[in-house]
């Protein structure tokens, strides 16, 4: 950069030849700060995105460093010129890059190269700012005005009026079933949860589609000409495209923190919309009727195949008990053990008899002898009677069992008979209870908002989607221009 020191003296003549150095050298710091200034702007533009110069410096303030200096030397080189000539330099052609100088009036002053030059650069980043904002409107307008304008006309002036309908169904469970500090109140809530997911998703399934087809024709209403091209569904299209369709014009919703589905139903007419909302209403409630007897039929089946199996096992306990009486010969074991002991307590107070009376007999002086033999006769064959009598009770004989094993297991019979008749009653109640269950609707759906026909269409809301357009072209066009400016940026650093 030139330095005041620099300056040549006023009162010195001009050489041609150094102002023409002088000239060239202006012209490349001009240059420069041209290209640092469009490094700054491309920087300015990007929001930071595209780094600065090297040096950080600002190109505003060299640039008016550079400038000073220059008109300080055109100053003294124009004073110098008047002093020393009179007469006007003619107009002459310079190299490339110079500028033409062309001759003023005759009372003008000269115009010197470098000054020309140096409004020349000027004029160049005048000229190149002035470009630049002109193809940045122009991209602006093509690519995000001209395509929210004609998505604005479509909405506008050519798009089909959507009517809608809403309303919202609630699914309540039986009065009998709402005990929530139960754990079966609790088991009640969730199922009731689960069921209405289950009718959300069946309304909006294809079952619920083909019915809603069968019997209000909506995808002959749907494909219907005076549809635009745009939202009409194509006659030809598959059941696919249909369905696609279908889930786009029929809105179901399930608040989980209230319990409530939202219906919303699209239609070109209002009849249609109110028509369609009616029949998923009454096509929820016949689903919510179906569900509800079908988990009641399954408790009554259930309960009934319980009560049918304990019976089986209670005919089977009986089966045995007749079997056991059968092949043992005895009705009651505890019976037959109360006779064998009955018969062993006679059997032993009349052999405490006997060794009383002998006893007796012996204590005489002079016993009988014919007594004292009878009397241990009678003693011996009483000892063996009451073995006998313990002997059947607790030993197996040759061609009975003993009365201990046959009291266990007609304990164990029995035993098991007992079980079976608690598995029955307890069964009887299950399937008694199934049954006043079966005789009331466990869940039935009710009506929060009743479907109404609607008065003016809803569909399409033309200016927000106009905005929506709008700022997606808008930022898309952001991004495209983002990403061009720096790659182009990492290029030229490659370079």
């Amino acid at each position: 950069m030139t330095t005041p020191a620099d300056q040549p003296d006023p009162s010195e003549p001009v050489d041609k030849d150094k102002a023409e150095v002088m000239a060239r050298r202006a012209r490349r710091r001009a240059r420069k700060l041209m290209n640092e200034a469009d490094s700054w702007e491309e920087h300015s533009a990007s929001d930071g995105k595209v780094p600065p110069p090297v040096d950080g410096s600002s190109p505003i303030k060299k640039r008016q460093d550079v400038m000073s200096v220059i008109n300080a030397q055109m100053r003294a080189e124009q004073q110098k010129s008047d002093e020393n000539e009179n007469i006007q330099l003619p107009a002459k052609q310079r190299e490339q890059g110079v500028a033409k100088v062309e001759p003023g009036p005759a009372n003008a002053p000269p115009i010197d190269p470098r000054d020309a030059e140096i409004l020349e650069i000027q004029r160049e980043l005048v000229r190149r700012r002035r470009r630049r904002f002109i193809l940045l409107w122009l991209r602006l307008a093509f690519f995000v005005v001209l395509p929210t304008a004609l998505v604005g006309n479509y909405y506008f002036n050519y798009a089909t009026p959507f009517y809608s309908s809403t309303s919202n169904v609630l699914l309540n469970p039986a009065a009998a079933s709402l005990n929530s500090e139960s754990a079966t109140g609790v088991t009640a809530s969730a199922n009731l949860l689960r069921d209405s997911i289950a009718i959300q998703d069946f309304l909006t399934s294809r079952e619920a589609m083909r019915i809603l087809d069968q019997d209000l024709g909506i995808v002959g209403h749907y494909s219907d000409t005076s549809i635009d091209p745009i939202q009409r569904l194509a006659a030809d299209a598959s059941e696919n495209e249909a369905y696609a369709l279908y889930k786009d014009r029929v809105l179901i919703g399930f608040d989980l923190l209230e319990g409530i589905l939202r219906i919303e139903v699209i239609a070109a007419t209002p009849d249609m919309a109110y028509a369609i909302s009616n029949r998923l209403i009454e096509l929820a409630e016949q689903r919510v009727d179906t569900m509800s007897d079908r988990n009641q039929q399954n408790a009554l089946a259930s309960a009934q195949l319980v009560l049918e199996t304990a019976e089986a096992g209670l005919e089977e306990a009986y089966e045995r008990v007749l079997t056991l009486q059968e092949q043992r010969g005895i009705f009651s074991a505890e019976l037959e053990v109360g006779l064998v002991q009955a018969q062993i307590s006679g059997l032993t107070t009349a052999l405490e008899e006997r060794r009383l009376s002998l006893a007796a007999l012996q204590d005489n002086a002079r016993p009988n002898p014919a007594q004292v033999r009878v009397l241990n006769a009678e003693i011996a064959r009483l000892e063996e009677a009451i073995s006998e009598q313990r002997q059947l009770v607790v030993s197996a004989q040759t061609e009975r069992t003993s009365l201990a094993r046959i009291s266990a297991e007609m304990a164990q019979a029995e035993q098991q008979l007992a079980t079976r008749n608690l598995m029955v009653e307890s069964a009887v109640a299950g399937l008694e209870l199934a049954r006043r269950d079966a005789s009331q609707q466990l869940m039935f759906l009710a009506r929060a908002v009743n479907p109404v026909r609607p008065v003016v269409p809803s569909y399409p809301r033309a200016l927000e989607y106009t905005v929506l357009a709008f700022v997606i072209f808008f930022a898309a066009y952001m991004m495209v221009s983002l990403t061009i400016s720096i790659l182009r940026e990492q290029m030229s650093y490659g370079d």
